[in-house]
């Protein structure tokens, strides 16, 4: 934990109690992968607390509590991933702790992730998630169909429900790319948010059955994880008890405005993460 001064004061916050808990992750540290194929990997990570998080590369620890791993050669903690002929190197989106990357290389990879949480433009805390990443080399799939199967993602389109007095707006966000990575929307309490998510694959299997696709989300409100996914313990319900805090310590300082309310209402997004996948497509 880092010092903190919450707004109105006059000195940092007591660090006892503890005023930081540490973010939880809906997914898991590890992953699976195939040579070849685009793979977008996503922490999900969310702070109890409500804090903003955002993530960088660091250097995996080999022995506790600070000795790192050396890099082999044109490997680094910030480019822990192939980068030669046909592999696209990893990329991470900050404010997601989204990775992405192709590899035509197979191999076993250490990386990490460094997660930093800020409240009120303050860090006030870091924690390291070590990831390893196993690439399996991919074979050629085999039938009569084969030479037309595609192994990449479905067509994806959301379209929100016209029928709301207050339409959902969904703001495409993409990266360095180009690819739009997720969708985000804001709402205000008693908002209905609605939208019709479509996917469709054109290319069948190689064995000329048609491909099926498995539609699941994950998120802060979506989780079954005890934190999230009771009633008696809404993220929604923490999102509102957060908000009249900050509200009656902004009074407390004599800074509340119209203007700075609703930016202070209106800054918090609830992001829910859509995952597609194709249940015919993979190790």
């Amino acid at each position: 934990m880092y010092p903190y001064t919450a707004p109105g004061a006059t000195g940092p916050t007591s660090a006892n109690p503890c005023f930081d808990s540490s973010p939880d992750f809906l997914e898991d540290p590890a992953l699976l992968a195939v040579t070849n194929s685009d793979i977008v990997y996503n922490n999900l990570g969310y702070d109890p607390d409500l804090d903003s998080l955002y993530y960088d590369w660091a250097d995996p620890i080999i022995t506790f509590p600070s000795t790192p791993i050396s890099w082999n050669a044109g490997y680094s903690s910030s480019s822990p991933l192939p980068t030669g002929a046909g592999s696209t190197g990893a990329t991470l989106v900050g404010e997601t702790g989204e990775v992405s990357f192709t590899s035509a290389q197979a191999g076993s990879f250490a990386t990490c992730l460094k997660v930093e949480s800020w409240r009120c433009g303050q860090k006030i805390g870091e924690i390291f998630r070590d990831i390893p990443i196993s690439i399996l080399s991919q074979t050629n799939p085999t039938g009569f169909c084969a030479a037309t199967y595609q192994p990449g993602p479905p067509l994806l389109s959301l379209t929100p429900d016209a029928s709301l007095v207050t339409p959902t707006v969904l703001t495409p966000i993409t990266n360095l790319s180009g690819d739009t990575i997720a969708y985000q929307t804001s709402a205000y309490p008693g908002d209905t948010v609605k939208f019709e998510v479509l996917a469709s694959d054109p290319y069948p299997n190689p064995n000329c059955n048609a491909q099926i696709i498995t539609l699941s989300a994950a998120g802060g409100n979506l989780s079954s994880a005890a934190n999230y996914g009771n009633a008696s313990n809404c993220l929604l319900t923490r999102l509102v008890q957060l908000l009249l805090q900050k509200i009656q310590e902004l009074i407390r300082a004599r800074l509340v405005q119209r203007r700075l309310i609703r930016q202070t209402l209106s800054g918090r997004l609830i992001v829910i993460t859509c995952s597609i996948k194709n249940s015919n497509v993979g190790l």
